[in-house]
C-alpha cells in the first residue's frame, strides 16, 4: 500500500503540507481539519460558523 494513498495537500498559514487522512475517509475539498502531530484527526467547522449572531 502506498503511504500517501490516503493523504491530502492542505493549506496551513499560507503554505502547504501533506497529511495522512486515514482517520478521515469522508474529508472533502474545502473542509477545515484539525491536524495533530502531522495527522488529520477531525473535521471541524470554520471559525465563522461558530460565532453567535451578536458576535458578527
Amino acid at each position: 500500500m502506498d503511504t500517501w494513498a490516503m493523504a491530502a495537500k492542505v493549506r496551513v498559514k499560507g503554505g502547504y503540507i501533506r497529511v495522512p487522512l486515514h482517520l478521515l475517509p469522508k474529508a472533502r475539498i474545502g473542509d477545515y481539519i484539525l491536524i495533530e502531530k502531522g495527522v488529520a484527526v477531525a473535521i471541524i467547522k470554520h471559525p465563522s460558523e461558530n460565532r453567535s449572531p451578536k458576535e458578527s
